[in-house]
Order: structure tokens, then sequence, then C-alpha cells
């Protein structure tokens, strides 16, 4: 779950800090004054794309911070573990914008990549905004929704790696069979790759160690400039050193240890502060001596870094792995180079491999619209209770062993929707308005939470184009979710903010700075009026206030 959230500099948000806690919490507040905010703020802890607009004008840059507790989700803890990462006493998430343009992100403190903040963050939250609604009306979108929902990952990745080796394999015979200048081309293009990457002569390894001795080398000036700083300090700066200075004191204290004999041991002190500036002064010019200023040296591992990086963005790689890459280009053009490398056999395996692909594409096909059926029936359900009394839902699952192969198999996935009486199932991408997609993202959500599920949800505005009776029943499925997950939800509806176990108010002071509080039973009435009837709080909205709370179970 999440435990806090720390923001500086972002946006209209100058300093926060906003504890979590367990269950349903709800943000709410006047139009413009920075809700979604909070949640583009967890967005970059999660990896989103990060740009200097987003720093306070009057900040240098803009700091975001998440601690979370991992414990609730095992992959994540062996990710973790696997990864070095102690979590005992939670999990710090941390993400750095410079006005520079650059960007930094941490682990418990430990600098890491965006890619590997992004790789734990997505396993701990998953955000569910307007861009996740739109996200449904494309057809690759609900196919991972509904392979998620299938539970049949071993077979997709089966499906995928059959498919990968039947599409080379496939290749190879082409580049074999009557087609010998493209054979020669891609024979070609094999041995320059192979070449490029044994020209660089890596091995496991070899980038960590280059990564390293340039982080060495760079920082070669900067420790010199320090150590002989230090030993001017401390030593050879004449009298106004530091052994200077300390000799002098004791030759004095040794005059008042003769007029005051119990000041002997204070006497002795001092030769053994002396000593000790003596030792670091030889330890620093031990590391002054150790402090290779070699540019050349340090321009040619540059040089060499780059080209690592350049090779390993041409393979899409990363850097550490592009030996391996090297590797298997070398096996790959031995294979190619083979006598044993012959067209008839290429002919049989791509047979065995068609029989191979069919048959797990079929088996995929099975567990799709076995899970189709099931979920069109519960995503139906909900959406009646959504105030949508007369829709159906429907997911078509249609497949085709004569058309082409692909690593996600011969289906062809459509969700469909009928939103009035009689009417025939359609494209939702043409039935359904702003609201009804909205209400549908979060009934498909409800259909399909389970036990791969992350522990922490947060929803944007999920409830936008609802009212009503429908929004009550938001707020129930909303509070539903929050008694197995941490649920926190950006709303406008008081009838989804009276479900809430807590309820934090979002306020936007001068225009120019955002504030977030969290509200106690009173405050919550106030709040609560005031998204009833406005800026003017009547009584009547605080009574009307006042019942919505109490008609909630606690």
């Amino acid at each position: 779950m999440l435990r806090a959230l720390t923001i500086r500099g972002l946006a209209v948000i100058e300093k926060l800090d906003l504890e979590f806690h367990p269950g349903l919490s709800v943000f709410s507040g006047e139009t413009g004054a920075g809700k979604s905010i909070l949640v583009g703020a967890i967005g970059l802890v999660l990896g989103n794309r990060a740009t200097q607009n987003l720093i306070r004008r009057d900040a240098e840059r803009a700091e975001v911070t998440l601690e979370c507790d991992p414990t609730a989700r095992p992959e994540a803890c062996a990710w973790l573990e696997q990864h070095e990462f102690d979590f005992s006493d939670g999990l710090l998430l941390r993400r750095v914008i410079s006005r520079g343009g650059s960007s930094r992100a941490y682990i418990n403190d430990t600098p890491a990549s965006v890619g590997t903040l992004r790789t734990i963050g997505q396993q701990l939250i998953e955000i569910h905004g307007q861009q996740e609604h739109q996200r449904l009306l494309r057809r690759d979108q609900q196919r991972t929704i509904l392979d998620a929902a299938c539970g049949h990952g071993e077979a997709l990745a089966a499906l995928d790696d059959c498919y990968q080796r039947w599409n080379e394999t496939q290749a190879r015979l082409a580049a074999l069979s009557g087609d010998a200048e493209r054979h020669a081309q891609a024979l070609s293009l094999l041995k320059f790759q192979v070449e490029e990457l044994n020209a660089l002569g890596l091995e496991d390894g070899t980038y960590e160690d280059l990564d390293a001795r340039q982080h060495t080398l760079a920082g070669a000036d900067e420790l010199r400039a320090l150590c002989q700083e230090l030993i001017d300090t401390l030593y050879e700066n004449d009298e106004q050193a530091e052994y200077a200075r300390l000799a002098a004191a004791a030759d004095r204290l040794e005059q008042a240890a003769q007029i005051d004999p119990k000041l002997e041991s204070a006497r002795e002190l001092l030769p053994q502060a002396m000593n000790c500036v003596e030792e670091t002064v030889g330890l620093l010019r031990a590391a002054l001596d150790r402090v290779d200023l070699d540019p050349e040296s340090l321009a040619e591992v540059e040089q060499r870094l780059g080209s690592v990086h350049d090779l390993a963005r041409k393979h899409q790689v990363a850097p550490k792995e592009l030996w391996r890459q090297a590797q298997d280009l070398n096996e790959k053009l031995e294979q190619w180079q083979s006598p044993e490398y012959d067209a008839e056999a290429l002919a049989e395996e791509v047979a065995r491999l068609k029989q191979d692909y069919l048959a797990l594409a079929k088996k995929v096909h099975q567990a799709r619209a076995k899970s189709a059926e099931r979920i069109s029936g519960q995503v139906t359900e909900v959406l009646h209770r959504l105030g949508m009394p007369h829709s159906e839902f429907r997911i078509e699952v249609s497949h085709d062993p004569q058309r082409a192969f692909g690593p996600h198999g011969l289906d062809d996935i459509d969700y469909r929707l009928a939103t009035g009486p009689g009417q025939n199932p359609g494209p939702i991408s043409e039935i359904a308005s702003g609201g009804e997609l909205s209400r549908l993202s979060l009934a498909i959500q409800q259909s399909l939470t389970g036990d791969d599920e992350p522990p922490v949800m947060i929803f944007d505005e999920v409830d936008a184009g609802i009212g009503g009776g429908a929004a009550e029943i938001v707020g129930q499925l909303l509070a539903q979710l929050a008694d197995r997950l941490q649920v926190l939800c950006v709303t406008h509806l008081p009838q989804v903010a009276a479900q809430a176990h807590h309820q934090y108010c979002v306020r936007k002071h001068g225009g120019v700075r955002t504030e977030v509080a969290l509200l106690d039973e009173d405050g919550r009435v106030e709040e609560l009026a005031r998204m009833l009837s406005g800026v003017e709080k009547t009584r009547t909205a605080r009574e009307h206030a006042e019942a919505l709370l109490r008609a909630q179970p606690r």
C-alpha cells in the first residue's frame, strides 16, 4: 500500500507532505484546485514522461517521493530481493526533474533508471484515468484486458515463442530457397553486424567495467583538487596549517603545564592530534599519487561507451546485454554458414512449427472465448447497476486459421455495446459516450479484479459524466474494491465521496499554491455540502451532507 507522498516544486504545489491510509480515500475540491496533479505526481514516480514545464515557476527543480509497502505483492518483493533492494522498513520511490532538463530516478535513495522505477512501480500501483478510458477503444488494449482475465499467461508465452521461431525459420528458408540475392544480402548484413560488435571486444561485465572506469577518470580532477586542498589546509599552508597551529598550541600548553601540573594530561593529547593529522596527510598524499589524470584514457573510455550505447540502441537491447547479443549473432552467423543449414531441413521445421502454432492459437482462442462469455455477463450486470438498465456488453472473439500469423494468435477481439432496448451491440467506439465509456471502464475493472491485481488502484475522475443513483453505485463499487485493495479516487461527486473511509480536500490559495488536508467529520460535512450546493453552502446542503455520511457503513 501507499504510506506517504512528498512533493516539492511541482506545478501549483510548492510543498506537500501527505500520509495515506488503508481503504478508500477520495480527493475532492473545486475545479482547477490541482486534484489531478496528485495523480500526475504519482504517475511521475511510475515512470511517466517528465517535462520542465512541470516545475513550479519559483523552483529550480521538482521532486516527488512515494513511500510504499510492497509486502502485499509477492512478485514485487521477489523482484526487489533479486535486485538487492531492502524494503524491510518500506520502499521509497523518488523522481527529480531539474530545470536544465535532466530527470533522475531513485529507489531507496539509490540511483536507478526511469525504466527500473517503472518496472517496480507498475507492479504496486495501477492508475485509471481518462486516458485509460480512451485506450479501451483500441483493439490491442481490448485484447490485453481479455488476456489478463483468462489467466493463460503460459499459453500466450508459448504461442509467442512458437510464432517467433516459426517466423525466423520461415525467413531463413526464404533466404535459402530460390532467392539467392536476398540470402546474400541477409548474410552480408549479419556479417557486418557481427564484425561491428566483435570490434568492441565485449564480454560479460565489460560494460560495467567501462562505466566504472569512466566514473573514476571523470572525477580525477575534482579528487586531486580536493586532496591537495586538504593537504594544504592540514599541513602545508605555513603557519595557517592545522598541524602548525597544533604544534604552536602544544608549545603553549607545555608552558601552561609547567605552571599547573594538572594540565599534564591535556598536554599529552595535542601530540596525539598532531599524529592523527600526519597520518591523514599521509593517506591524502597516497590518494593523490593514485589519482589518474589521463584525459586520453578518459576520451577513449567515453568513446567506447558511446559506441556501446549506439549499438545497444541499434540492436534494441540494454548496454550491459550487448555482449550477449554479440554472442547470439556470432552463433547465428556460424549456423548460417554451416553445411547443415539446408533448405529441406528448414522446410520440415517450418511445417512442424506451423502445426504447433495452430494448435496453440486454438487453445488460446478457447480460453478467450470462455472468458469473454463470462466477462460479458458480469460487465453487463454492473452496467445495469450503474444506471444503464438497457445496456448489453459483449466481447466477440472470432478465430480465423487462414489469417496471417502473429505473436498474439489468430483471433479478432471486439468490445461491443448496446445502450438502449432492442439495440444490437455495436463497436464501443461508435456507441459509447464519454460518460458511458467511463462507466464501462469501471464495470470492466470491477469484473476483472483477481489475484494478480496490484495492491493499489488510483482512479482519476472515473465518475465523469455520471450522476444521481449511478454515482452512488460507483461509490459502492469503489468501496468494494477497497475491501481488499487500497483505493484512491479523485471525484467531484458527493455520492462517491461520502462512501470513502478518508476524504482529502484540495484547495488552491491565491491561484498559485495548492494545499491538501485530511478532513475530520465536521470538515467532511462542509466539503460535501459544497459539493452538493456550490460555493454558497445552505443549511439544507449541510443536512443532506450529514445524512449522506450517516447512511454509510463505517
